[in-house]
């Protein structure tokens, strides 16, 4: 996929130096992911103009924002972005709607409703709350009329600093798959600073790690968090993809979905014929045999070729199958490997129980409050 967005800047403050560079796609989500102090936000602040690097480009979308060289710089208020901050940020003294169809009249200059509002409400769930004051709403329901007023002003580029760092768990859970909708139906790249991994694993398509400032790793989410943290377990385990639903058992409470890997069965769990989902299964959960399995009650057996095998780190063993053409990984304890070792080329069977497969609705999700 072609980038859309491209950035680069050099900027310089005492005890710190922002030296970091970004290559962003035209749809999804791409995480700015690090420890807290190594430039997430400011980088974030460049994007939007609100910092001005003294080397800096910016092209979006073909358009050049930035270009220190030829002294091109263009004002925040020159930049069709929209900007999700951690606090809503919304005015207390008028009601949801007028919150809403403040950034439109003030960024587009229309009067009344946009043509785009109701899709906007129903996107994210809050036509309900729009004759409510902001002091009556959660804070998953501020940080949603807030997304809400950020698409309205129709951005090209949605920068979203740590929306979920001021909430509870709960009001994580409760904002997570409007999240997701953004992901799967927006037609705009959107840059999400965190520096929580769980965010990360959960929203993001690829992640720019920071580290002091430079960037140090561009790519897929979970390469990425694999490499950056030496090879843990807990990021190696993820397998991520996408699937579509194909049919819903109801006497099994089963449905059935068409995966890259072929036909899986999953537990309901509310999800709609035609939906395309996010699957994602761990790598420790996935029982590996050289034989066919028929004496394990699995509801999914794949088979495939081995075609990697990892040296032994912290006590496991990393196996990379080819299965229907894709890359499956699969932990085995090391001493369960000596017992029963797998090599390259080698043809096996993978066992994955229903237990262990996590789903995320990505497109047309049936959202309920």
């Amino acid at each position: 996929m072609k980038d859309k967005l491209f950035g680069r800047f050099r900027l310089s403050r005492p005890g710190f130096t922002l030296d970091a560079e970004l290559h962003v796609p035209s749809r999804g989500i791409t995480g700015l992911f690090g420890d807290s102090g190594c430039g997430k936000t400011t980088l974030l602040r460049c994007l939007a103009g609100l910092e001005r690097a003294e080397e800096g480009v910016l092209r979006v979308n073909g358009k050049v924002w930035q270009d220190e060289s030829a002294g091109i710089f263009l004002r925040p208020y020159e930049r069709p972005i929209g900007m999700v901050f951690q606090e809503a940020r919304l005015f207390p003294h008028i009601n949801i709607e007028q919150n809403l169809l403040y950034g439109v009249k003030r960024k587009r200059g229309l009067n009344g409703r946009p043509d785009e509002f109701d899709y906007t409400l129903d996107l994210l769930g809050i036509e309900h709350l729009l004759q409510r004051k902001p002091e009556r709403l959660s804070g998953g329901e501020l940080q949603r009329v807030a997304i809400g007023r950020a698409l309205l002003t129709k951005p090209e580029l949605l920068l979203m600093d740590e929306p979920l760092a001021a909430l509870d768990n709960r009001r994580k859970r409760e904002i997570m798959p409007y999240l997701d909708r953004l992901h799967g139906e927006l037609e705009i790249p959107i840059i999400y600073v965190s520096h929580s991994p769980e965010e990360m694993l959960h929203l993001a398509d690829r992640l720019v790690h920071l580290d002091g400032g430079r960037t140090t790793e561009i790519g897929d989410v979970v390469e990425v968090l694999t490499r950056i943290t030496s090879g843990s377990s807990q990021f190696v385990s993820e397998n991520q993809f996408d699937a579509v639903v194909e049919m819903l058992d109801l006497d099994t409470h089963l449905l059935v979905v068409d995966s890259p890997f072929g036909r899986l069965s999953l537990p309901a769990n509310g999800a709609q014929h035609g939906e395309q989902l996010r699957l994602r299964i761990a790598a420790g959960d996935i029982l590996l045999s050289n034989e066919p399995l028929s004496g394990f009650a699995m509801l999914n057996v794949l088979s495939g070729e081995v075609v990697s095998v990892s040296a032994p780190q912290q006590g496991h063993v990393y196996v990379s199958l080819s299965v229907a053409g894709q890359q499956l990984k699969v932990r085995i304890n090391h001493k369960c490997f000596m017992q029963q070792p797998f090599e390259v080329g080698q043809n096996v069977y993978a066992g994955l129980n229903k237990a262990y497969i996590e789903q995320r609705l990505v497109l047309h999700s049936s959202i309920q409050e």
